[in-house]
């Protein structure tokens, strides 16, 4: 149902100025065995397409990685700090193996600003996975932060109608 079905769709890497350094075509094709490189596991499709592109990342140079929950994965941050390479992304909770993570019921009765972080060994790797209310739940995963330190950040208050500053 959607306006134009036919198109193309591009995978980048960007830094922190926003220049693409790296584009990669989606083609199917690129998730067959022969283009992966020695050494390199099969994640499923969307961890792939982070690993290919993250081929031009210098290793263990203190680099950090980030991308969206299309991509996250916790086999995926095992797997990239264990190439020397930090990351961090929002996850779905469904992808938290046995996940010690409150539910979204609890959260929903919690007042903005509430979290709950929890840290395990996976593949012996350190990853931290930490929850917190905003509008809605959001769920981050990481191999180099966690739920501390606390800051202080300016958000505008529908009940109140104004800017209040809360600590987050």
């Amino acid at each position: 149902m959607k306006p134009h079905k036919w198109g193309f769709k591009f995978f980048e890497l960007c830094g922190i100025s926003g220049f693409a350094y790296k584009l990669e075509l989606y083609s199917d094709q690129k998730n067959n065995e022969k283009y992966r490189q020695k050494g390199e596991t099969d994640l499923g499709a969307s961890t792939n397409v982070v690993i290919r592109l993250a081929r031009i990342i210098s290793r263990n140079k203190n680099y950090t990685l980030y991308f969206d929950n299309y991509y996250t994965s916790i086999p995926l941050l095992a797997y990239l700090f264990k190439e020397g390479i930090y990351s961090l992304g929002t996850i779905n909770r469904n992808r938290i193996p046995n996940s010690k993570i409150r539910t979204e019921e609890v959260f929903n009765k919690m007042e903005r600003g509430f979290f709950n972080g929890i840290c395990w060994n996976y593949n012996d790797v350190q990853i931290s996975v930490t929850a917190w209310k905003d509008n809605k739940t959001v769920i981050m995963a990481s191999t180099f932060a966690g739920e501390k330190p606390l800051g202080k950040g300016m958000r505008y208050d529908k009940k109140t109608k104004n800017r209040a500053c809360r600590n987050y």
